[in-house]
């Protein structure tokens, strides 16, 4: 292979190495500058919901995944074991994990066990506990509160535990109070035992 001369003038050539120079740093900039304005979250979130559904196998279970939730595998475990979901509107999260927190124990020593916990606890309260039926298996939820003082105010959440070992906990952004309950009890409600 032969290169071939340029025949335009050395002057002609390097003013046209500038004009590309230029229009590569004006891209490049514009990049620097638009690049954390680039919803890459949002994104991710759509291909992954592209690439698996509304849904994520956690041990035994089917759990749904919200559209606009973004989904990651929980540090240390397979994606198969625990997941983290955040809800990109609202900065709600759920982890979803298959635990031993039962041990041989009853959802009724797990609950009581949590709520001794809460009781000796200055910032977190238990302010109420559910029992679901879900396909056949009890779903018992304790609501809490934590109080992080008068700046960040309170956060609330609810962790679940299933007969199979199945922990959910669902925990609200900042500043949303206990709106968002309703919609995780119905997506709770939705997990399926494969």
């Amino acid at each position: 292979m032969a290169f071939i001369r340029d025949p335009r003038p050395v002057r002609q050539q390097i003013l046209s190495g500038l004009k590309i120079s230029a229009v590569l740093i004006a891209v490049g900039a514009t990049v620097l500058l638009l690049g954390p304005y680039i919803p890459v979250r949002r994104i991710e979130a759509y291909i992954w919901h592209l690439r698996h559904g509304n849904s994520i196998g956690i041990g035994q279970y089917r759990v749904p995944v919200p559209k606009y939730w973004y989904v990651w595998p929980m540090e240390g475990n397979p994606p198969t074991n625990g997941v983290l979901m955040t809800d990109l509107n609202t900065g709600d999260g759920i982890s979803a994990q298959q635990s031993d927190l039962l041990k041989g124990r009853t959802l009724s020593e797990w609950s009581e066990w949590v709520s001794r916990a809460f009781a000796t606890s200055q910032t977190t309260k238990k302010t109420g506990q559910r029992d679901y039926r879900i396909n056949g298996e009890t779903f018992r939820c304790l609501e809490e509160d934590f109080d992080n003082g008068p700046k960040l105010g309170h956060l609330y959440s609810i962790e679940c535990l299933s007969e199979g070992g199945l922990e959910v906990q669902f925990m609200t952004g900042l500043g949303v109070g206990r709106g968002h309950d309703a919609a995780f009890y119905s997506l709770l409600q939705r997990i399926q035992k494969l």
